[in-house]
Order: C-alpha cells, then sequence, then structure tokens
C-alpha cells in the first residue's frame, strides 16, 4: 500500500489513477476531505507527527510514501522526508510547477513574506483580499493593524476555517467560504464586488489559480502581491500524478 499525504488537486487525481490501476492507497490529509473516494481508499484527517507518521508506516505496511502537499506546507514535506529516511520508506515529491511570470503585469508584486504583503496592503485604501488560506491569517490581522477592517478573507467552507475567521474578529460579511481554484472571470467579478484594490496570494502556480489571479488583477487594476513558495530539496521530484505512476509501481 502507498500513503498519499494530500490536500491538493494533484493528490485528489492520483488518488483517482491509483484506483484506476487497483494500486492499493491511503490517503491523510490536514484538512477536512471533502472529495468522495471509492471504498477502497483508507483515508485519515488530522495532523501528523513523526510518532504518527512511523506508527502508520509500520502498521498499514506502507511500502512508499508520495509528498503531494502544498508547496507552502514545508512542515510537513520536512517531517516526510525524515521519517522515510529513517524508515528506509520510498520517498517522492509531487509538487506543482511554478507559474512564469507573464510579460508585462503591471500589477504584479512579488514579495517573501506575510508581513510584507501587510506593509504593501496598508499603504493602498481600499478592500484587500487574502487568499493565503487560514495558516498564516493570525499573521496578516495581526500585522494588518487598523486596516483589518478592510480585510476579506477567502477560505475552505469547513468549520474549522470559518472558526479561525470569527475568532479573528473577521466580521461575517467579509469571510468568504469557497473552494478554489477559481477562474480570472470569478476572480474579476469579486474584486469589483467588493471594492478589492489589493489581493494577496500564495505563489502556486497555475492550478493554484496564480494565472487566473493575474488575468483578473490585469483586467481590474487590482495590485497582487504574490508571496514566493519556499525553496526545497527533494530526493525525488515529480510534477504530475501522471508521473507518479511507474514509480509508485515500482516501488510496491
Amino acid at each position: 500500500m502507498i500513503l498519499v499525504l494530500g490536500g491538493t488537486s494533484e493528490a485528489r487525481e492520483l488518488i483517482l489513477l491509483c484506483v484506476t490501476h487497483n494500486i492499493p492507497v491511503m490517503y491523510t490529509s490536514t484538512t477536512p476531505i471533502l472529495d468522495e473516494f471509492a471504498p477502497t481508499v483508507e483515508c485519515r484527517v488530522g495532523q501528523l507527527s513523526p510518532g504518527t507518521l512511523q506508527r502508520l508506516i509500520r502498521e498499514r505496511r506502507i511500502s512508499s510514501v508520495v509528498d503531494a502537499t502544498h508547496p507552502f506546507a514545508v512542515r510537513i514535506s520536512r517531517l516526510a522526508m525524515d521519517v522515510c529516511n529513517r524508515t528506509k520508506t520510498p520517498y517522492l515529491r509531487l509538487e506543482r510547477k511554478s507559474l512564469a511570470q507573464p510579460a508585462g503585469c503591471r500589477y504584479l508584486y512579488q514579495i517573501d513574506t506575510v508581513e510584507q504583503a501587510a506593509r504593501l496592503a496598508r499603504e493602498t485604501p481600499g478592500g484587500i483580499l487574502s487568499a493565503i488560506g487560514v495558516r498564516k491569517l493570525p499573521k496578516l490581522v495581526a500585522h494588518l493593524g487598523r486596516r483589518k477592517s478592510d480585510l476579506f478573507a477567502r477560505v475552505l467552507p469547513v468549520v474549522d476555517s470559518l472558526a479561525i475567521c470569527d475568532q479573528l474578529g473577521i466580521r461575517p460579511s467579509h469571510i468568504i467560504g469557497m473552494r478554489g481554484p477559481f477562474s480570472a472571470e470569478f476572480d474579476s467579478v469579486l474584486i469589483e464586488q467588493f471594492g478589492i484594490t489589493t489581493m494577496i496570494a500564495k505563489e502556486s502556480g497555475d492550478r493554484g489559480g496564480v494565472g487566473a489571479k493575474l488575468s483578473a488583477c490585469e483586467k481590474t487594476g487590482c495590485k497582487l502581491l504574490l508571496i514566493a513558495r519556499p525553496v526545497m530539496e527533494y530526493p525525488h521530484q515529480v510534477s504530475t500524478p501522471v508521473n507518479c505512476l511507474s514509480w509508485i509501481k515500482a516501488h510496491l
């Protein structure tokens, strides 16, 4: 059985490919699983610690691990590589490609941190749309200061995410509970509907909707603050679910 560390669209596609090819698979995610998989797919939701992952590998007789977590989920990637190294379990990283900056994009600001995003957002009057999820949302709110009242948070429509927004004091009318990725047309309407002048997002590639965000901001004149993805070194890496199959079959 292989173990897929998920939470991304690539992970979901990989699970479907494994089912099609009759490959026993277990899927784990830190966020609620919104998809319905075949009954043969074992699913687990919750945080992973080194001990928990080691037990899963041992008790479920995991033959290999495919890390298909988000490009910004560096903690779990480091944890998985360390545990796989110690347990001699083959590890493969499935990570979407970065999206190259289109020529002539006037409204794109490439930055490195949430703190930088907050500082730049404070400089522009109008609505601020956060598309960075909930994990870094507390830090963003803290650094926005008084501009928190202008913040709109787009998060997954699950109880935990909505509760975090509520705890941070984000008004219910400013919480957008939806699952992406979204089209450029949708983002354009959202920007105009809520008077957004600054969007904050992560560089999560075209699969993460970065291309659509760029197009929407170019169309509406909205500033896009794009947080660069962390740089990581992996022992083995591919960029598409299909490219995982031959590696998985070789490590069953």
